[in-house]
């Protein structure tokens, strides 16, 4: 850590900060390449973690309620992440909402769809599929009492490749004992901070440390 940390500590002071760092990040989202599918250039995937709270105990249960997700059965805050598909790297933050908030609306709030190319598409999962997201590339769900089609089990396969990336990243960034035990400050800013640094610290580790990278096709 003492060699890493001087190297970001720079970038970590404010939120501007580490938002013209996040800019930057997307700006070269393009610099290693990507995939085709469904006609679209595709060099990010996205996906949402969460990050387990205390329960707020200076508030009632309705208002509890909204940082608690029905999904994992916690109170918690969520992040939403995209990242490089090619190498890992985190190149967009959304962040922190309570846990109860929809994936699919973090990402439409996060306004990542009006940073987008022409015909630049996103790797997500079946949540995103809808006529209202063109640009999210996902994996079919299997309908009620039926099954998919050959054609849409080969397509999920290939999104699914490439899309686990996605959680490997996490897995890296909850090496950090604040992103999986229960956070106990109400002040819930000092957690995106902490996100924050997580996140550049994992960005400049992909340089010493790459993950397995996927070749593009």
């Amino acid at each position: 850590m003492t060699i890493i940390l001087p190297k970001v500590s720079n970038c970590l002071n404010t939120s501007s900060a580490f938002n013209d760092y996040m800019a930057d990040s997307w700006n070269n989202r393009h610099n290693v390449g990507g995939i085709i599918a469904g006609q679209k250039t595709i060099t990010i995937a996205i996906n949402a973690t969460v990050c387990p709270i205390q329960s707020p105990m200076s508030e009632g249960w309705e208002s509890q309620k909204m940082w608690y997700s029905r999904k994992h059965g916690i109170h918690c805050l969520k992040y939403k992440v995209a990242v490089r598909i090619i190498d890992g790297q985190i190149v967009w933050v959304n962040g922190s909402v309570p846990g109860s908030m929809h994936d699919s609306l973090l990402c439409i709030l996060g306004g990542i769809e009006d940073s987008l190319l022409e015909n630049e598409g996103v790797l997500g999962d079946s949540a995103y599929r809808s006529a209202a997201r063109p640009w999210a590339i996902a994996s079919f769900k299997t309908p009620r009492g039926g099954e998919l089609t050959p054609e849409q089990r080969n397509f999920n396969q290939y999104v699914g490749r490439h899309r686990v990336i996605v959680e490997r990243v996490f897995s890296r960034m909850k090496e950090f004992a604040i992103l999986t035990h229960p956070f106990r400050a109400e002040d819930y800013q000092l957690h995106e901070l902490a996100f924050q640094a997580i996140v550049k610290l994992h960005n400049y580790n992909i340089v010493r440390f790459p993950m397995i990278a996927i070749a593009a096709e």
